[in-house]
C-alpha cells in the first residue's frame, strides 16, 4: 500500500501520529478528508480521535466519506462511524447494510452494532447468525443496549420460525431477565 517515494504515502503514514499526539486538530484533519488520494482520505478518517468531540462540519465530511467512490475509504469511514459515535450515520448505515455486499456489508453491520438503534433490530438479529464470532457478540451487545426500548419487537423476531438456531439462542439470552434470589434456606 505505502510507496516510500510517494508524497501521498508519506502524508498517510504521518496523519495518525500527528492526530494522536494532538498536533493536528480535527478541523485541520478535515482538509485531508477532501484529498484526491484515497490513501490520504482513508488515513485521515482513521486518524480522527474518538475521545475528542468532532465539530459538526467535520462530522459532515466523515458522513460524506461513507459514500466515497473508493472502497478502502468507504470501509475506513464505516469502521470509524461507531467509535466516533456518529448517530447521524444510522440511516445511511441501514441502507448500506441492506444493499452492500461483502466487506462493505460487514463493516456497515459492525458500525450499526456500535451505534445501537431500535431501527436496526433486524440487522442485529442477522448479525447473530454471522460466521464471525465478534460480529455475533456485537449484535448481542447492541440488542442488550436497546432491549428496554424495543422488547416487543425483539420478542416478535425471536418467535420467527426461520431463525438460525444460534440466533434463537442468543435472542433468548437477550430477552432473559435475571432476578436475585431473595429467599434462601
Amino acid at each position: 500500500l505505502y510507496d516510500e517515494k510517494s508524497p501521498d504515502s508519506l502524508v498517510a503514514r504521518a496523519l495518525p501520529a500527528l492526530a494522536r499526539d494532538g498536533f493536528l486538530p480535527p478541523n485541520d484533519l478535515a482538509g485531508f478528508l477532501e484529498s484526491e488520494s484515497p490513501l490520504v482520505r482513508a488515513s485521515a478518517v482513521m486518524s480522527l480521535n474518538p475521545s475528542r468531540p468532532l465539530p459538526p462540519e467535520v462530522k459532515q465530511v466523515v458522513l460524506e466519506r461513507l459514500d466515497d467512490e473508493d472502497g478502502d475509504v468507504r470501509r475506513a469511514a464505516l469502521l470509524a462511524a461507531g467509535p466516533l459515535k456518529l448517530r447521524e450515520a444510522v440511516p445511511n448505515l441501514i441502507a448500506k447494510a441492506k444493499s452492500a455486499e461483502g466487506e462493505d456489508r460487514t463493516a456497515a453491520l459492525r458500525a450499526l452494532c456500535a451505534l445501537p438503534d431500535p431501527a436496526a433490530i433486524a440487522f442485529y438479529v442477522s448479525a447473530l447468525a454471522d460466521p464471525d464470532p465478534s460480529l455475533r457478540r456485537a449484535g448481542v451487545s447492541a440488542l442488550l443496549a436497546i432491549r428496554d426500548r424495543a422488547e416487543a419487537e425483539i420478542r416478535r423476531l425471536a418467535n420467527r420460525s426461520d431463525l438460525a438456531p444460534e440466533a434463537s439462542l442468543a435472542l433468548a439470552r437477550v430477552l432473559a431477565r435475571f432476578e436475585p434470589v431473595r429467599g434462601w434456606r
